[in-house]
């Protein structure tokens, strides 16, 4: 009796313990909660969603917009804790991963631009504008 509780117990635990790690939000579920949390103007919470997106859609259709929405937060320095400069890094890293990934996007040349835009302004690194 005891042996068939204890098994009972270990295949309940283990089933939950799959079903729970199985449980992943739809691309377009994390889209919604990190464009609800943009317009909450809760941006830690805008970037944990929009990189999950990415990190476990990276070649999705919410993809591109994701990434463009994380440069435009960095590049406005609203992440409290992060210095400038490393601010400005994260977002050309992002506007960058929309040109690299998704090179037919609309979006893509703009991306591009917002590069050179921060390399230029906002780092003042002319030369680095030209690559």
């Amino acid at each position: 009796m005891k042996r068939n509780l204890f098994t009972f117990l270990m295949i309940t635990m283990m089933t939950g313990f799959f079903a729970e790690g199985c449980s992943t939000k739809s691309e377009k579920e994390l889209f919604t909660e990190g464009m609800q949390r943009l317009e909450a103007e809760n941006y830690p919470g805008t970037v944990t969603a929009f990189e999950q997106l990415v990190n476990d859609y990276p070649k999705g259709e919410y993809a591109p917009k994701a990434y463009i929405e994380l440069g435009k937060i960095y590049q406005g320095n609203l992440i409290k804790d992060l210095k400038p400069e490393d601010s400005f890094a994260k977002a050309i890293y992002y506007y960058r991963q929309v040109y690299k990934n998704f090179p037919d996007n609309p979006d893509a040349e703009k991306s591009m631009f917002m590069v050179g835009y921060i390399q230029a302004n906002e780092l003042a690194q002319i030369d680095s504008t030209k690559s």
